[in-house]
């Protein structure tokens, strides 16, 4: 046997001897990949979390290919030893493309292994939570945690090629500096985000209303900008350093619950008793207006042409206000027209005079 295989040319004894190598770890990382799997239908599918699940299904793919890595690294090495056939510097690029393969697998199963988590967090923890602060402040600390784990590993596999990343950093320092100049407005807008997130004066679903008057519902809130769905179902994005230092208005907070103001005028000499008990009959009777706070009748000001009130009722929802007061206004005008209570038009009266009477 051993003078067969002497007998075969050093090269096929190689081939042989490295594609057994190369197969024995490709059936390896097979029986490694159908054990994880075996073992999350048997095993992990039984447990009541179900973060063991994600974490074998995120992790299966790059332990497979990290193998495949390490079976290469295993021929190239034996390789190097033989030296005396090969002068090293043929490996150097070979070993540098194994390696930055072995760092890209490693960097594939941390991005998987963290989203696992993050997908179990969103999707088994954070609908249990009161608050909605955990929803919101995922996917900034998704796009963070990634962005470092990129860099690291840029980090490493330039140390790895005898680059000077102490240098890098320092130029990499000198130009954030510059860039920040460059981009104040954006960095301003993600430190306002963050702000935002943090101190949380609204959110996600929040009907909110700005200074310059733009009112809608929180769409989105984003690091740069945050979005506003407006009544007419358009987008407004507004850069989160405007909303920071603006005045605004939360209507969903502390609660859902907000006011319907109608305001109406009576004519002169109207029964004020008899409009209050039907104007409050009105929105006692309509479905959507609660008890508690009670509904109520303003006498405000004597007005040029008739009597001003107010009627104050409450809705349990903010997206009831406008069509609620839609309905109260149209319900208010049949019953006045009803009861013969008048609503008057602005009048005034002109008194002409004859000039002559005047010089006398």
């Amino acid at each position: 046997m051993a003078a067969f295989w002497q007998g075969i040319p050093f090269w096929a004894r190689e081939f042989i001897v490295n594609g057994g190598i190369l197969i024995l770890g490709l059936f390896f990382a097979k029986i490694l990949s159908w054990s994880l799997r075996l073992f999350s239908k048997k095993v992990a599918s039984k447990t009541k979390t179900k973060l063991d699940d994600l974490l074998i299904s995120a992790a299966r793919k790059p332990l497979f290919w990290f193998v495949i890595v390490l079976t290469l690294y295993i021929i190239l090495n034996r390789w190097k030893i033989m030296g005396n056939v090969f002068p090293e510097w043929v490996f150097e690029p070979f070993d540098g493309v194994v390696y930055i393969m072995a760092v890209l697998a490693v960097l594939t199963l941390l991005l998987r292994i963290f989203t696992a988590l993050r997908d179990w967090y969103k999707l088994y923890v954070a609908p249990k939570t009161e608050t909605r602060f955990d929803d919101e402040f995922i996917p900034l600390v998704d796009r963070t945690f990634k962005i470092i784990l990129i860099v690291l590993a840029i980090i490493i596999v330039l140390d790895h090629f005898s680059v000077d990343v102490k240098g890098l950093v320092a130029v990499l320092g000198v130009s954030s500096l510059a860039v920040a100049l460059a981009a104040q407005d954006t960095l301003a807008n993600m430190i306002a985000g963050f702000i935002i997130m943090l101190d949380r004066p609204f959110r996600i679903g929040d009907r909110i209303k700005t200074s310059s008057g733009q009112m809608g519902d929180v769409y989105e809130i984003g690091l740069r900008t945050t979005k506003v769905r407006t009544f007419d179902n358009t987008l407004v994005i507004i850069p989160n350093a405007q909303i920071v230092k603006a005045e605004i208005n939360n209507l969903s907070y502390p609660d859902r619950l907000i006011r319907v103001p109608i305001s109406i005028g009576v004519a002169y000499g109207s029964d004020f008793e008899k409009v209050k008990n039907i104007l409050l009959d009105i929105a006692n009777n309509h479905p959507k207006i609660i008890d508690n706070p009670k509904p109520a009748v303003h006498f405000l000001d004597f007005g040029d042409s008739s009597l001003n009130l107010r009627l104050v009722a409450y809705v349990a929802d903010y997206s009831d206000q406008f069509s609620t007061g839609c309905e109260l206004r149209i319900e208010i005008n049949k019953r006045f027209q009803q009861e013969n209570i008048e609503i008057p038009f602005p009048q005034q009266d002109v008194h002409f005079r004859n000039p002559l009477e005047v010089l006398k």
